[in-house]
């Protein structure tokens, strides 16, 4: 809410305001105060009334409400007081709390609503290992890759090709990246540092990628572009309808050579 808009709602309510002549020590900087007389012309002539600068004590004492104060603050010195017939009358004081105490109670239930709020800090376990072929060809897999995994990712680099097929660059991505740290490793921050993996391999040559089970497609594809290839277990890409709609999605790819 914009201050002058909260100090008419104010006003309409009849709580007089109180602002200090000069800034206090520690207080956060105030965009205008009260003693300034450019900012109470500019008050008139919006047709709002200009704030009344002062001591809290003279400024309810103006209004009557000096004695519901002490009531509210000093109970026991309302009683003395009341003895010599100086406490003012039981509507006044009731006029007086409900104004106050109502927003303050407000505020704190919203404070506790926002407090309230979970915050899943649960740190995730995956691993991921990659191999970037010089043919923009990235395999993906959830498990080490193993000496079938080279063979044949080496006969798909060699066809794209059509040369002798370099050496692959391999690289892993675990998570949590330490065991037993305090640290957050929640959710948010994986997927974070796995968008960071993604545009590595994207800058280093990765046209497209294969992921080798279903737990590879599961991670990288909530970072990534969608995959060029996927299955759900690495048998069934060495199965002859596997190899087949594989080939069938290189073909996407634009032919490339290596010098």
């Amino acid at each position: 809410m914009l201050e002058q808009q909260r100090i008419e709602y104010l006003q309409a309510m009849g709580i007089q305001l109180w602002m200090p002549r000069h800034a206090l020590d520690n207080a956060a900087e105030s965009s205008w105060l009260a003693g300034s007389e450019a900012n109470n012309a500019s008050l008139e002539v919006s047709g709002s009334t200009p704030v009344k600068a002062g001591h809290a004590a003279d400024l309810l004492a103006e209004m009557g409400l000096v004695d519901a104060v002490t009531v509210a603050t000093h109970p026991q010195a309302a009683e003395s007081t009341s003895a010599q017939g100086l406490v003012s009358t039981p509507v006044r004081h009731q006029t007086f709390n409900t104004e106050i105490a109502e927003p303050s109670h407000v505020a704190e239930v919203g404070d506790a609503s926002v407090d309230d709020i979970p915050v899943d800090l649960t740190v995730p376990k995956f691993e991921l290992h990659f191999a970037l072929w010089p043919c923009g060809l990235l395999w993906v897999g959830g498990q080490t890759f193993e000496q079938r995994d080279h063979s044949f990712q080496t006969a798909v680099s060699y066809s794209l090709l059509g040369n002798t097929a370099p050496q692959a660059s391999y690289s892993q991505f675990k998570w949590p990246y330490i065991e037993g740290s305090n640290e957050d490793q929640s959710m948010a921050v994986a997927l974070r540092a796995l968008t960071a993996q993604w545009d590595f391999m994207s800058s280093q040559g990765a046209r497209g990628w294969v992921a080798m089970d279903s737990s590879s497609l599961k991670w990288l594809e909530k970072v990534s572009s969608k995959a060029l290839f996927s299955v759900n277990k690495r048998s069934e890409l060495y199965s002859i309808a596997g190899k087949k709609q594989l080939w069938l999605a290189l073909q996407t790819l634009s032919p490339t050579s290596v010098s």
